[in-house]
Order: C-alpha cells, then sequence, then structure tokens
C-alpha cells in the first residue's frame, strides 16, 4: 500500500554501542510532499533529516546498524533498511558508559499527551562534565533540528515536505499490575520545539507517556 496524507509512520533507528543494543523511535504524520512516495525514499530522508544530524555528537564508538518504517494507520507496512556500511558517530575522545545518555525534550502544543522525550547514546568524555552535556552550539542545534524539524526532501532543486514530526500519546488497556498501555493514534501532538535538558540514561519512558 501507498502512503497516504495524515498516516502516522513509526520510525525505528537500532545501533550497536560497546557491545549493547541501542533503540531510538520517531514518529511523524505524513503530509501532501510524500504521499505515494515509496518507504525506501522516506527511509533515505530519515537518515539524512535526523541520523546525519544525530551522529555529529556521538563517538566514533557507536554505530547505527539500521532503520524500520512502519505505517501505523494502514497497520500493514514496513521497510527495513539496513546501512552498509554502518553509519558511525564522528567524535573522537573516549567513549562514556553505554548506559549514559542525552536528554532531549519534545515540547507538546497541546495537553493531549505529556511532552516526549529522546535519549541519545553514544556521547564522549569531553562533552560530558558532572551532569551537563557540553556540546557546541552547533552541535545541540543539530541534534534538537533532528528532533523538530520535519523530513524534507529535494525534488527538482526545491525542498519539499514529507513528514511532520508529532508524540503519539497511549492509552491504559489494563490496569494491571503492571498496568499496560498501547499507542492511541487518536491523540496525536505537533511538536513545538525541541530542548537539551539533562544527561540522563537510556532508560525507557514511564507508561503512558507520549513519545
Amino acid at each position: 500500500m501507498a502512503v497516504a496524507a495524515n498516516d502516522i509512520l513509526r520510525f525505528v533507528a537500532n545501533g550497536v554501542y560497546l557491545g549493547q543494543q541501542v533503540q531510538n523511535v520517531f514518529f511523524y504524520r505524513a503530509e501532501f510532499g510524500g504521499v505515494n512516495k515509496p518507504y525506501s525514499e522516506w527511509l533515505t530522508g530519515f537518515r539524512e533529516s535526523v541520523l546525519d544530524k544525530i551522529r555529529v555528537v556521538q563517538s566514533s564508538s557507536f554505530a547505527w546498524t539500521d532503520s524500520s518504517c512502519e505505517n501505523l494507520t494502514n497497520g500493514l507496512d514496513l521497510t527495513t533498511q539496513v546501512y552498509t556500511p554502518q553509519i558511525l558517530g564522528v567524535k573522537a575522545g573516549d567513549p562514556t558508559a553505554s548506559f549514559l545518555a542525552a536528554n532531549i525534550q519534545l515540547k507538546r502544543t497541546t495537553k493531549l499527551t505529556r511532552h516526549g522525550s529522546k535519549r541519545i547514546a553514544g556521547l564522549v568524555e569531553p562533552d560530558v562534565s558532572a551532569n551537563l552535556i557540553l556540546w557546541t552550539v552547533g552541535e545541540t542545534t543539530s541534534v534538537l533540528d533532528a528532533c523538530r524539524l520535519g523530513l524534507m526532501f529535494t525534488v527538482l532543486a526545491v525542498p519539499v515536505l514529507y513528514g511532520t514530526p508529532v508524540i503519539v500519546g497511549r492509552t491504559l488497556v489494563s490496569p494491571g499490575p503492571p498496568p499496560e498501555y498501547v499507542l492511541d493514534l487518536t491523540k496525536i501532538n505537533l511538536i513545538s520545539d525541541a530542548e537539551l535538558t539533562a544527561l540522563s540514561t537510556q532508560r525507557s519512558r514511564k507508561l503512558g507517556a507520549g513519545i
């Protein structure tokens, strides 16, 4: 099936860092520029618009191995792109422990969901002091843009918006214990901005939070 306007797409990026599996998840609402475009093209744009902007702050010991694009709206389409060669971080310096990560908060525009969050692993020691992250202004902007800007593709030398980043809420389906939540496509929140908040860990978001 093809991508339709307003479809919600989930991108899952997998990586390896110091022998540990790393995964980041991003959600986008399809815009008219992305209608009927092959998922392979979406994945190429995701690599260029997101992963290439994030890896500027990641250790050369970090490697993105593959990404997948799933259409949550039609519940059928799933395409995976394996990176050969793998996409490596570009920063020199001793790597930090694999559990450390930079926390990026995705600012919601309404109260329909909580704020979203991304955790970027693969930091280097020169960029960490106490609980602070010492990225340059340009590096910080690059990572924030990867989280807050839409997927843009160039068509005949003209930038075209394919996907708008969103936060997808969750709905409680079983009180548990433990409680069980599922993604709820009726709870879609646009991202107004992104902010580097703190040095954190790779632990999962609390149940019920927007992602």
